[in-house]
């Protein structure tokens, strides 16, 4: 793949200065509120001529009721403004609705979207531990959404024959992706290239109801290579580099952070206001 032999290069030209990367620091923007002052209106002289009848009054009442909106409309309009919380306007985000995803990004209040490599190390060791508890405090809860996108830009066997293999799993059956995801981090380093394809056919027709076999003549064949190009674009855009796993966290729709490495629930609960 063109675009994963750029990032590599990309990677391998600033690896001295990134090895270990791990920024948990976020930045939060203030809204200003943008209230301005009027001019007040000069007080009516004491005119007799001047005051209006009852009728008169009792128009102007009208009026005021008209304008103002039934308790329907109020509510209405309060969902509106709740809206969606699918996070938008960020590379990161872009084009998640087809990404394997846990929780929903349109309800939950966070959203996770995580850059990972099935040969990383530092992924596997994420996934093994602190991935474990960010699902069962912040996703089941419906706090928070994780979206995983397959990013391959480790040089490893298994790093782009893996993310093939993870896309067409997800093509067929989504918890079958997660379950591949986390064969691939339970076996971390014991793959090569001459069994990667056959491993993971087995895996997925033993312990799923995907046709292994399948998965794995697509993967071999690149199949999915658009979509991974696309997740390449989105996190180069972004700005993960060559760097797994990088989380880009979003607080009902708007960008908060950009987290690098293994880091524990506190740091992601904690940006996240959650």
């Amino acid at each position: 793949m063109t675009r994963r032999r750029e990032i590599l290069a990309y990677g391998a030209a600033l690896s001295a200065l990134l090895a270990g990367c791990t920024d948990d620091g976020g930045e939060e923007g203030e809204a200003d509120d943008g209230n301005g002052n009027g001019e007040e209106p000069a007080a009516p002289e004491d005119d007799a001529d001047d005051e209006p009848t009852d009728g008169a009054d009792d128009e102007g009442d009208e009026d005021e009721q008209a304008d103002e909106p039934e308790d329907g409309e109020e509510e209405e309009e309060e969902d509106e403004e709740e809206g969606d919380n699918t996070p938008e306007d960020h590379p990161a985000a872009e084009g998640i609705d087809d990404q394997p995803t846990l929780g929903d990004p349109a309800s939950a209040p966070g959203t996770i979207v995580e850059f990972s490599d099935p040969s990383c190390g530092v992924c596997a060791a994420f996934h093994d531990g602190n991935f474990q508890e960010i699902e069962s405090e912040l996703v089941e809860p419906g706090d928070a959404a994780v979206v995983f996108r397959p990013y391959p830009v480790r040089d490893y066997e298994i790093s782009e024959p893996g993310s093939q293999a993870l896309l067409a799993t997800h093509d067929r059956d989504e918890e079958a992706f997660w379950e591949l995801k986390q064969f691939y981090y339970d076996e971390h380093g014991s793959f090569g290239l001459d069994d990667v394809y056959d491993r993971t056919a087995q895996f997925l027709n033993e312990n799923t109801d995907v046709d292994g076999d399948a998965v794995a003549e697509d993967a071999e064949s690149e199949a999915y290579g658009s979509e991974l190009d696309a997740n390449l674009d989105a996190g180069m855009d972004a700005g993960a580099g060559g760097e797994t796993p990088v989380f880009y966290l979003f607080r009902e729709g708007e960008f908060v952070t950009e987290i690098r490495g293994n880091q524990n629930i506190e740091v992601f609960r904690t940006a996240l206001e959650l």
